[in-house]
């Protein structure tokens, strides 16, 4: 692509497996319809049971208040993770479509259209201290500063655990064995920005009118998917989920 051949250094290619261990086949014969099917029946039955369960009302003891209370907090973590997630899945394939790589499909699960190490490091933002938040210069510091280390523990995670890498700037100046550099942290720092002030006060007005019972079927769902990911990473790289594309396209 022109757009990428003025850059002064050649772009990341994320969603490749540049580092991987050994090379494996791809699998095949991964009944991903059943699977999926599967997970939604059960996802079903667990939402049926937790909706006919008695509510918590005012009868409630001092410490099923405060149970309740630390099972909303759990959920919308959750529900934050997953939602921060599925921002970085578009910001991914957004970045695939600029500069024009052929990889356009950025998922890291066999489902869901999800990048959690986007998740986990908008938590790593949202956890700052509130005096930090409160200091776009400040936050714009810890905000690059958590984010890369979200990006380090995830890209050492896939490695250890799978054979496989995501991502790799070992092609970019300043960076630290290709998982993190120095222009993608200042990126993550002035995505935090918007992150705090803009994208978190608008989510806080709906995370409340999220059902309790739709939460566990939706955790045990994405717990169930990872599973089997991982599963499929360690069998045949990053290729193995690409399951809905041709064999030609999946190596690309």
């Amino acid at each position: 692509a022109q757009l990428v051949e003025h850059l002064p250094f050649k772009p990341v290619v994320r969603g490749s497996s540049p580092r991987r261990v050994t090379k494996q086949e791809v699998p095949e014969g991964v009944d991903v319809q059943r699977f999926q099917g599967f997970l939604f029946l059960f996802c079903f039955c667990l939402h049926f049971r937790y909706e006919k369960s008695p509510p918590h009302g005012l009868l409630c003891s001092g410490k099923d208040r405060a149970n309740e209370r630390g099972s909303e907090t759990v959920s919308k973590v959750f529900w934050l993770f997953l939602f921060y997630s599925f921002c970085g899945f578009l910001l991914e394939i957004t970045f695939a479509r600029l500069f024009h790589h052929p990889k356009r499909d950025r998922k890291c699960h066999l489902l869901l259209p999800v990048c959690p190490v986007y998740g986990l490091g908008a938590l790593g933002i949202l956890l700052l201290p509130e005096v930090v938040k409160n200091s776009p210069p400040l936050l714009f510091l810890a905000g690059a500063a958590a984010a890369t280390a979200a990006e380090w523990g995830m890209s050492l995670f896939y490695e250890k655990a799978t054979g496989s890498a995501f991502w790799d700037y070992s092609t970019l100046p300043l960076n630290i064995k290709g998982r993190v550099c120095l222009w993608f942290s200042l990126f993550w720092g002035l995505l935090s920005l918007p992150l705090v002030y803009t994208v978190q006060p608008l989510l806080e007005l709906w995370l409340g009118a999220i059902p309790a019972a739709v939460t566990i079927p939706a955790a045990l769902f994405y717990v169930g998917d990872s599973v089997v990911s991982l599963m499929l990473l360690r069998r045949g790289g990053t290729e193995a989920l690409r399951w809905y594309l041709p064999r030609r396209q999946r190596e690309l």
